[in-house]
């Protein structure tokens, strides 16, 4: 759980050298992938194990709810071997 405690403290320093006043955590992934979707009124993040998933499913949900959709910021984290 440290790596966990130290992706989310790197985030929310990130957020604040950038500007940010009300910082806050959104998601958390690991082994896959987030797209953030923003339309007119709101936005959704969507995680998935991979960045084309993320966006559709995001999309998806924005668009039955929302309009002007449009995707914002994607990211993946980097693959874990399992055994």
């Amino acid at each position: 759980m440290q790596e966990k405690e130290q992706a989310e403290r790197t985030a929310l320093n990130d957020c604040k050298a950038k500007g940010g006043t009300e910082c806050e955590l959104a998601k958390w992934y690991s082994n896959g992938c987030v797209a953030m979707i923003i339309g007119k009124k709101k936005y959704n993040m969507k995680v998935a194990s991979t960045e084309q998933g993320a966006i559709q499913e995001g999309m998806g949900f924005c668009s039955a709810t929302d309009i002007n959709c449009r995707v914002y910021f994607t990211s993946c984290s980097q693959a874990v071997r399992v055994r």
